[in-house]
C-alpha cells in the first residue's frame, strides 16, 4: 500500500507526518505532492526522499491548467500523464490519497484513478475549525452549480469531488485527519487525531518575537510604504516591551518575486536593525513558537492557532492595517466577523 499526501504548508506536513509516525507508515511508502513553493523541512528531508513539486515535475510548467478552456482532449493527455507519473512511484501497487482539499481537478483526477483506495482530508489551518455550511460555496451561482453537478455525472474523472471544498459525498471518501477533535466539525466516517505534531527546534540565537511576513501583503498588493508603516507600529510596541530581536519569515508567495523580496530586506533591516534574523524557506514558525513561547505577529495566519494552544502571545495587525489602507482590496477581504471564531479567540487584535 503506497500513500499520495497534497500539502502546501508546514502544517499540511506536520498533520501528515506525525499520521504517518503514529500509524507505522514506512516513509519510502509515502509520495508528497509539494504544492504553492512548499519545502518540506531539512529534518525531516532523509526521512521523506519521495517528494516533488507540483505541478511542475508532473507537467514541466509552473503554471498549469489541468482542464484548461474545458478542453477535454487536453484534460485527458493531462490525466495520462499525471496517471503515468504516479504508477512509475507506486509500481501498480494501490495508494490512499491524503489532501487538505478537493476543490481542485487534479483530486477526482487521483482518486478515480483504479489503483486509489480513497482520500482522507488533512486539517489545513482555520479552515478545518468552520462548520462546512459557513465556508465559501465553490460555485457562486445557481447555474454553474447545476451544469457541475451534470459534469459530475458524465465526466467524474475531472468532475467528482468537486461539489465543495471539502467533499465527503462518494464512496471515495474515507474521513479526516487532524490535530484535534475540535476540527472537521460533524463530518462522518473516520475521525483521526494524531498526536502532537510539533518539536522542539533550536536556533542558533534566541529572538524576543517572531514576524510573519503574510502572503496577504502580497496577494492584495498592498504598497510597501503601508508594510513600512505596518512594522514601524509593530517596532514601537515592541521597544516599549523592551524586546530588541526579531526573527521574521515570508510566506512562500514571496520567493516568486526576488526584487520584492529584496526591498522587504531592505526595509525589515532598516526598522528592526541588523539583529533581525531571518528564517529560512523551511523554517518550522510553529515548532519555533512551540519551543521559544515567543511573541507572534501576523494578520490572520493559520499559525497563531496552535502557537495560541501552547500559551504563545499571538498579536493581530489585521485592524491596523485595514486603518493604514482603508478602501482598498484588503480591508475588503479582512473582515473580523467573517473569520472563524478559533481564530477571534487565538489573537490580540493591535489598533
Amino acid at each position: 500500500m503506497k500513500h499520495l499526501f497534497y500539502v502546501h504548508s508546514h502544517i499540511t506536513f506536520l498533520v501528515s507526518k506525525q499520521y504517518i509516525f503514529d500509524k507505522q507508515i514506512i516513509p519510502d511508502d509515502c509520495l508528497f505532492f509539494c504544492t504553492r513553493n512548499y519545502k518540506i523541512p531539512i529534518e525531516y528531508g532523509k526521512t521523506f526522499n519521495n517528494a516533488i513539486n507540483y505541478p511542475e515535475d508532473v507537467f514541466l510548467s509552473k503554471e498549469f491548467d489541468f482542464l484548461p478552456q474545458m478542453n477535454f482532449i487536453k484534460g485527458y493527455h493531462n490525466i495520462h500523464v499525471l496517471e503515468k507519473f504516479i504508477r512509475h512511484y507506486t509500481q501498480g501497487d494501490s495508494f490512499f490519497l491524503y489532501t487538505l482539499n478537493t476543490g481542485a481537478h487534479l483530486m477526482s483526477a487521483i482518486v478515480t484513478m483504479q489503483e486509489c483506495r480513497g482520500y482522507y482530508l488533512i486539517e489545513e489551518g482555520s479552515s478545518a475549525y468552520v462548520e462546512r455550511n459557513e465556508l465559501p460555496k465553490l460555485y457562486q451561482n445557481w447555474g454553474t452549480s447545476i451544469f457541475v453537478s451534470i459534469l459530475r455525472f458524465l465526466c467524474k474523472r475531472f468532475f467528482i469531488l468537486k461539489d465543495h471544498f471539502f467533499s465527503f459525498s462518494t464512496k471515495y471518501y474515507f474521513g479526516t485527519i487532524a490535530t484535534s477533535d475540535n476540527a472537521f466539525p460533524n463530518y462522518p466516517k473516520q475521525r483521526i487525531i494524531v498526536t502532537n505534531p510539533f518539536s522542539i527546534t533550536q536556533l542558533q540565537r534566541k529572538p524576543d518575537a517572531v514576524l510573519s511576513i503574510d502572503g496577504s501583503l502580497i496577494l492584495y498588493h498592498v504598497p510597501l510604504k503601508i508594510v513600512e508603516e505596518l512594522y514601524i507600529k509593530i517596532q514601537q510596541i515592541l521597544d516599549k516591551e523592551h524586546k530588541y530581536i526579531v526573527a521574521y519569515k515570508f510566506h512562500p508567495f514571496f520567493y516568486k518575486n526576488t526584487t520584492l523580496l529584496t526591498s522587504y530586506r531592505n526595509m525589515i533591516k532598516n526598522i528592526f536593525g541588523d539583529n533581525a534574523i531571518e528564517l529560512s524557506q523551511t523554517a518550522v514558525l510553529e515548532n519555533i513558537l512551540f519551543t521559544y513561547k515567543l511573541q507572534f505577529f501576523s494578520d490572520y495566519s493559520s499559525v497563531g492557532i496552535y502557537a495560541a494552544y501552547y500559551g504563545v502571545p499571538c498579536y493581530s495587525y489585521v485592524k491596523l492595517l485595514k486603518k493604514l489602507y482603508p478602501n482598498s482590496e484588503y480591508s475588503n477581504i479582512a473582515q473580523l466577523d467573517q473569520f472563524p471564531q478559533i481564530f477571534i479567540q487565538s489573537y490580540t487584535f493591535i489598533e
